[in-house]
């Protein structure tokens, strides 16, 4: 009787510690979006003309709208980007962790020796290998399209991280699509 009642209070201690660090994870995110909308409307009051589209818990801000069809769920494209951390509410040279942009990266005094880091990237929303928040974010694109595609940790590398990215950081993607195919 005495070891069921440890048991019984183990499975009730382990239960509530995961509810916590559930609830401190969703919080964490909570906090990520109130970041991300405060980014928006600071960039929608710098580009009047921006169009602001949410979907599935992404923010994509349209910088130059393209022509065209969309770009599918399934469909793939070739791109511009730089990726960049957004934990701290800002993209900058500081923040910035990838881009095959030669001129952004020149003016930010990234110097990268292989030829085909800036050559476009060409890649399929279909792949369960891209970050899902930048996979949704491109979702409704067009060529020629410039956007800036934000989304809370929740959709991004998760509670692995990956490099000199954090677990759980928020992510911001400046992309511009080159070409696509559904």
């Amino acid at each position: 009787m005495k070891a069921a009642r440890l048991i019984i209070a183990a499975i009730c201690c382990t239960l509530i510690s995961g509810a916590c660090t559930k609830q401190a994870q969703e919080t964490k995110y909570g906090k990520q979006e109130e970041s991300i909308e405060r980014f928006v409307k600071q960039q929608t009051a710098k580009f009047p003309e921006a169009r602001v589209v949410y979907q599935k818990g992404v923010v994509r801000i349209v910088l130059s709208e393209g022509e065209g069809v969309e770009l599918s769920a399934r469909g793939s494209a070739t791109i511009i980007y730089a990726g960049y951390d957004f934990s701290d509410g800002n993209i900058g040279a500081s923040t910035m962790f990838a881009t095959n942009d030669w001129n952004l990266a020149q003016s930010t005094g990234w110097v990268l020796t292989d030829p085909d880091a800036w050559k476009p990237m060409h890649i399929s929303l279909a792949d369960r290998s891209i970050v899902p928040g930048l996979a949704t974010g491109l979702e409704g694109m067009r060529k020629g399209e410039e956007a800036i595609i934000l989304f809370s940790g929740k959709y991004g590398f998760g509670k692995h991280g990956l490099g000199m990215i954090p677990a759980d950081a928020p992510l911001a993607y400046q992309v511009i699509i080159e070409d696509l195919d559904n």
